[in-house]
């Protein structure tokens, strides 16, 4: 003969105690989730816009007045070949070429709508994610066809 250690309303109160456990646990599991995936966005976004603002940089200006239009096209580059992911889609980027005689820097900001996993009612479905970085030209190579 089986003897139980308990009745069968400590079994009913265990069943609602996992209820209302996982009331409040499965909220948390949500937050955690979209915070991660936040963060995986924007260190996307951020390693775009270094990735973009380094082919900016690398770019040779040749003295012909289109080192604004070069650096852009090297950081749009970087840009479409960058891959969409279900996080961050839709990267584009800006490229400010600025050389005031003496310095000589490159200022990209990268841009990316984020998609939240789990969208919450009173938060919205998607948001845009933007980062910048500034690269110093330290050295303006001469053109090797002149020489």
């Amino acid at each position: 003969m089986l003897i139980r250690k308990g009745s069968r309303k400590s079994l009913g109160s265990s069943i609602v105690e996992t209820a209302a456990g996982l009331l409040f646990l499965v909220p948390v599991a949500v937050f955690l989730t979209d915070t991660i995936a936040l963060v995986l966005g924007q260190t996307s976004v951020d390693t775009l816009a270094k990735q973009a603002a380094r082919a900016a940089a690398e770019t040779p200006d040749r003295g012909d007045g289109k080192a604004q239009d070069n650096a852009n096209k090297a950081a749009q580059n970087v840009a479409t070949s960058y891959p969409n992911s279900s996080l961050a889609a839709n990267p584009s980027v800006t490229c400010t070429y600025t050389n005031n005689g003496t310095t000589s820097q490159v200022v990209v900001v990268a841009r990316a709508t984020f998609n939240v996993p789990f969208p919450v009612l009173f938060l919205p479905g998607s948001t845009t994610l933007q980062s910048s970085a500034a690269l110093p030209i330290v050295a303006v190579l001469p053109n090797a066809s002149a020489s």
